[in-house]
């Protein structure tokens, strides 16, 4: 790479001068830097604006499905008992009292009864029988064989006495809740443990259904949670207690109204980034002129007609009734959409089916939409970003190109500027040469006159 002098001899400023030949050359390059910055500066909004979308066809989606709106909350009038709804729920109630509830099988093992064993016998309630094989001759070994065996029971050694070399335990045996959980151990031919001799023994939990009536039934479960005591319902009881606990599953109103309130925030939240993408802005060029540039979307007929088919998916009737009058849906003359949740709630408590149909309608549409502009294979959104990207790669190939060229011509121009300053050197030291030749031949001729 060739070095400028920088007008050693000539006093001229040759770097600023080469600067501003190559400015004067590359201004093609100004023009698709310019370009590409707008390229990228799209593109970076259209994946924003993009996974605005499939948000929300996503949740319009689900808002769609029937499923969607089978929700539904429960209540206990009793703190000691807890009920959960989840799937397949349906609103109905119950009445209940606790009788009991399940533990598990506590037995206690003198450790002297360890000494010597290589393997311990279990038998469970059903008659399984499972041999524990012992690696070591410690209660330690024993606990943690059988706690490694995966028979459903567990083993802790219990300090009762002593510290040190002298502390004294008793291996405390606990088999899983319900009395399926109940067993007996061996050591050999000797008995450790058993149902009967149990600290504890294994017991299901109970619950009273209809106490105190003609159709009064138990139930008992292996733990202290009922499963579909009624349909989609987890009910747990804590405390035994003989005063009727009620149990009440309704629709969980609130949850479906987020179903519809949370479309319309997703929907928002999508033309409001349509918005602030076609707005224009005004400021001062440097000669004091007023300048208005149009937003990153200015004449995007893509994102135009997003814009005025999600508008029009969520306004338009359905079955001749208006989103505004079945769910409090609105849009305004800038086109801004807006929910009345007092409307939506008096719908829902009025007409249920008929509003959900209304909803689910009314997002199947909405999700239709998201879909052909968001799909990531097919959407229309999707198909001008990959679109812009190849642009943006052309564009930023064709600047490295211009980048080369202009690189190429600052070494072609400093190549010329510093042969100039060498050559002028040369020339200055053949005048000063002459100089001092004509100099010399001046004297000598003065000389010769006297």
């Amino acid at each position: 790479m060739a070095i400028g002098i920088d007008g050693l001899i000539s006093g001229l400023d040759t770097t600023s001068l080469i600067n501003q030949l190559v400015e004067a050359e590359s201004g093609e390059r100004t023009q698709l830097a310019t370009r590409s910055s707008s390229v990228s500066k799209l593109v970076t909004s259209l994946q924003s604006l993009n996974t605005k979308l499939a948000s929300l066809a996503d949740a319009a989606t689900a808002s769609a499905k029937a499923s969607s709106w089978q929700a539904y909350t429960a209540k206990s009038s009793s703190s000691a008992v807890t009920v959960t709804a989840r799937a397949g729920a349906t609103s109905s109630s119950l009445s209940l009292t606790t009788a009991a509830l399940a533990r598990g099988q506590v037995s206690l093992v003198d450790t002297a009864a360890l000494a010597g064993q290589t393997s311990l016998t279990f038998s469970a309630a059903d008659g399984t029988v499972t041999t524990v094989d012992i690696d070591g001759d410690t209660p330690a070994s024993a606990a943690e064989a059988i706690n490694a065996a995966g028979t459903g029971i567990s083993a802790a050694l219990v300090r009762v006495g002593g510290s040190g070399d002298d502390a004294e335990f008793v291996l405390q045996l606990t088999g899983a809740t319900g009395a399926a959980g109940a067993f007996s151990a061996r050591a050999g031919d000797t008995e450790i443990a058993s149902a009967s001799s149990a600290i504890t023994t294994a017991r299901d939990a109970e619950v009273v259904l209809w106490a105190g009536t003609g159709a009064e039934r138990r139930v008992t479960s292996a733990t202290n949670t009922f499963a579909d005591l009624l349909a989609g319902t987890d009910i747990t009881v804590s405390a035994v207690s003989a005063d009727p606990v009620t149990i009440t599953v309704g629709t969980d109103t609130d949850a479906q109204s987020a179903l519809v309130t949370d479309l319309v925030a997703k929907v928002t939240d999508v033309l409001s980034a349509v918005s602030a993408g076609t707005a224009t802005t005004t400021s001062t060029d440097d000669d004091g002129n007023t300048v208005v540039s149009g937003g990153v979307y200015a004449g995007d007929s893509a994102v135009r007609a997003l814009s005025q088919d999600l508008i029009e998916a969520f306004t338009r009737p359905v079955d001749g009734r208006s989103p505004a009058t079945a769910l409090g849906i609105s849009v305004d003359r800038d086109g801004a959409i807006t929910i009345d949740e007092s409307v939506l709630a008096a719908s829902l408590a009025a007409d249920p089916e008929g509003t959900q149909a209304f909803a689910t309608a009314l997002s199947a549409r909405v999700a239709q939409v998201g879909t052909t502009y968001s799909d990531p294979i097919s959407g229309l959104i999707t198909a001008k970003i990959s679109g812009q990207q190849t642009l943006s790669a052309d564009l930023e190939a064709r600047i490295s190109e211009w980048d080369t060229r202009i690189a190429d011509r600052k070494a072609s121009l400093l190549t010329k500027f510093n042969a100039m300053e060498t050559t002028l050197a040369t020339l200055k030291t053949t005048s000063s040469w002459l100089d001092t030749q004509l100099a010399g031949l001046m004297t000598n001729y003065s000389g010769s006159k006297s």
